[in-house]
């Protein structure tokens, strides 16, 4: 089966979900990748039903977070000037 695309909306509810458990501390408390992103993925599945028999599991927002981070990163690289300069 073909791997569904993340929609803006669910990158927006991944991220919106990941910054609140992030910021309360209770992702730092949690010790294992699937106890962290578990919660995520059960709250991005049942704000965004889907009309055929596919949800998110824990591991697809895991990777989807990893690679957004590396987007950022690598954005962040391409617009610095210097070492404390943006463009």
């Amino acid at each position: 089966m073909k791997r569904k695309k993340w929609s803006e909306l669910e990158e927006q509810t991944l991220l919106s979900k990941y910054s609140d458990l992030l910021n309360s501390g209770t992702l730092s408390k949690l010790k294992t990748i699937e106890k962290k992103f578990k919660p995520i993925a059960d709250h991005v599945n049942s704000i965004h039903p889907v009309t055929f028999p596919f949800k998110w599991s824990w591991r697809d927002v895991s990777i989807k977070v990893q690679n957004m981070r590396h987007q950022y990163l690598g954005e962040k690289q391409k617009i610095r000037i210097s070492k404390d300069e943006f463009n």
